[in-house]
């Protein structure tokens, strides 16, 4: 890839902008990036939570739309709830009169395909049920913290549990990065069944950790993104 490249990035269920602010120096000069908030947190916390898919997605197509710089190639980069974000907002972007995406990095979500009904109820868990749920995959370790993002995470809990995916044909002319905790117990199935999605290949990194493995392994993700934005 020669000259400037757009990298947008979603968080996480109850996530914001902010936690992507230090990767920021980690890439090089020619690859820029937006990390992203939804409605009712980060610098948009005076907006009301979007309690749907649709709406939400939506919103940020507007955003990002709006962000876009038409003459450069851009990607979308989201871990757990991000993923399914990024995943869905390609398919916006290919029905639009804009170019879509040339990669796609998903990191920490099962394929579409491999949801886990056992898991979309959440939602409607009472507050000690929902701060046992997000203590277990390793969401914060501060009650304070907990306590405070409680609502928005279970906004964000609605949001998945009451989507039904489409079924669509597999992706083309994108590249999928797949990035998965080799003990996270919030992913079902093997990475591999994202392969079923794209046409391309799928290259499937797999990091020591749970779901939270970002934490501790962002600076490797962040050099392969940029190997593989640079070798497009």
């Amino acid at each position: 890839m020669s000259g400037k490249y757009q990298l947008f990035l979603f968080p996480f269920s109850g996530g914001s902008a902010s936690y992507y602010l230090k990767w920021k120096e980690k890439f090089d000069g020619s690859i820029q990036i937006f990390p992203i908030d939804y409605p009712g947190r980060g610098y948009r916390i005076n907006e009301e939570l979007v309690g749907d898919m649709k709406s939400l997605l939506d919103d940020l197509y507007c955003k990002i739309a709006e962000s876009r710089d038409h003459n450069c190639p851009f990607g979308l980069f989201g871990h757990s709830m991000g993923a399914t974000i990024a995943y869905e907002l390609f398919f916006r972007f290919q029905q639009s009169s804009h170019a879509a995406p040339s990669h796609l990095f998903l990191s920490g979500r099962s394929a579409p395909d491999m949801a886990e009904e056992s898991i979309r109820n959440r939602h409607l868990y009472d507050s000690e049920q929902l701060k046992r749920e997000v203590l277990s995959f390793g969401g914060t370790d501060s009650p304070h913290l907990l306590e405070l993002f409680l609502p928005i995470i279970r906004n964000d809990f609605k949001v998945l549990e009451t989507f039904s995916a489409p079924k669509r044909e597999p992706i083309i002319n994108c590249k999928p990065v797949i990035f998965m905790g080799k003990e996270d117990v919030t992913t079902s199935g093997d990475a591999a069944e994202w392969g079923k999605h794209f046409l391309e290949p799928c290259n499937i990194y797999e990091f020591n950790g749970g779901h939270f493995f970002i934490n501790d392994c962002y600076e490797d993700m962040i050099r392969i993104m940029q190997s593989e934005i640079d070798n497009a």
